[in-house]
Order: C-alpha cells, then sequence, then structure tokens
C-alpha cells in the first residue's frame, strides 16, 4: 500500500514541472543565497562599533567600566570622559556615533 502511494505520488511530481523545481530546484537556490550572505559574517570581518562613554573621572567603579569598553575590540571609543550627556546623545543622532554609553555617577558593583 504505502510503496503504491509512493509510487503514486512520484509519477505526478514527475508531470508537474513546476512542482519538481519547487521541491527539489528551489530549495538548493534558497540555502546557496544564505549561505553567499553569511558566509563572510566572521569576527575578524566585522567593525568595531562607534561608541560615546560618558563617564564622571571621579567615580572609581564607572571609571573602571569605562576602562573595559575602551579595551573591548567590538567597540570603538570616539569620545570617554565628562562629557555633557546631552552631547554624547546628538552625537549619536547625527550618526557620528552608533551607541552612547552613560555611566551615573552612583553606579556601583553588584
Amino acid at each position: 500500500m504505502i510503496a503504491t502511494v509512493f509510487w503514486v505520488s512520484l509519477f505526478n511530481l514527475r508531470r508537474d514541472r513546476v512542482a519538481l523545481l519547487l521541491t527539489f530546484v528551489l530549495p538548493v537556490i534558497f540555502f546557496s543565497i544564505f549561505a553567499s550572505v553569511f558566509s563572510t559574517m566572521d569576527s575578524e570581518s566585522t567593525r568595531p562599533v562607534n561608541t560615546v562613554v560618558v563617564v564622571d573621572p571621579d567615580a572609581e567603579f564607572a571609571s573602571q567600566v569605562a576602562d573595559r569598553l575602551a579595551d573591548d575590540p567590538a567597540l570603538e571609543v570616539l569620545e570617554r570622559g565628562a562629557i555633557d550627556p546631552e552631547v554624547a546623545r546628538e552625537s549619536v543622532r547625527s550618526g557620528r556615533a552608533a551607541a552612547a554609553v552613560i555611566l551615573p555617577e552612583d553606579l556601583r558593583p553588584a
């Protein structure tokens, strides 16, 4: 019974050229496109994110966090220090920086 259903389905698939293409050719094309798009994504080819870090230099823990952010290879810190938070926000709005990290002066370790 199962063999008969299989052969009938195969015969119908061979008659319908569009269904045959959609069954076997389209998935190969689809996966090939995704493979070519995602094949260039590795950690060495990604660019660092331009970032502005606002930190009070007198706040010890916040300064340590800012140091760690500056050491991270995924971030490129454009400006760091006692910058006005509104200036940092304007850098993001204008497109000069992709992100602004505003560390509060009362930041404490957990």
